[in-house]
């Protein structure tokens, strides 16, 4: 079912130019039925040919350059999380954004990927310098305060 009450990230391209969004609904499905707007996420990114889509993941806009570590991770509520730390974080929008990995290289930043502890997730440890791979089941977005204060501590110890 549709639910009248979504989340919408605007996504931006390097330019700053509006390309896409990424829409969350909380009583959408995980499963796909045919129609990706009644899932939990739907994304859109415009394209400027009809075979090139706009380079993009969510976060750019809080990118600090005198920090030179940046975390990516799979969707907007993870990279949230570390945001709330003042840490350079993107969503990749995507657990294999293969069309984002020289782009992720070019921007000049020591690469870690923070991977879900599942399949899905331990693919995005290939786009990164570094990687940290959840334990099985676990999430970034479901870890409480504590668990997330001792993941953020061992990741900063790697510097």
């Amino acid at each position: 079912a549709i639910s009248d009450t979504f989340v919408t990230f605007p996504l931006y391209n390097l330019s700053g130019q509006y390309v896409g969004f990424q829409q969350y609904n909380p009583l959408g499905s995980k499963q796909y039925r045919g129609d990706p707007r009644e899932g939990k996420y739907f994304t859109f990114i415009s394209k400027p040919d009809l075979k090139n889509p706009y380079v993009t993941a969510w976060g750019l806009e809080r990118l600090n350059p005198n920090n030179k570590r940046l975390y990516l991770l799979e969707g907007v509520f993870k990279a949230c999380r570390f945001h709330n730390y003042n840490l350079n974080a993107l969503a990749t929008l995507s657990n294999n954004p293969l069309h984002l990995r020289n782009w992720f290289y070019s921007l000049g930043y020591e690469l870690y990927t923070v991977c879900d502890g599942d399949a899905a997730g331990r693919q995005l440890a290939k786009f990164g310098h570094h990687s940290c791979i959840l334990p099985d089941g676990q999430y970034v977005d479901e870890m409480s305060v504590d668990e997330f204060d001792q993941l953020i501590k061992k990741l900063e110890e790697t510097i």
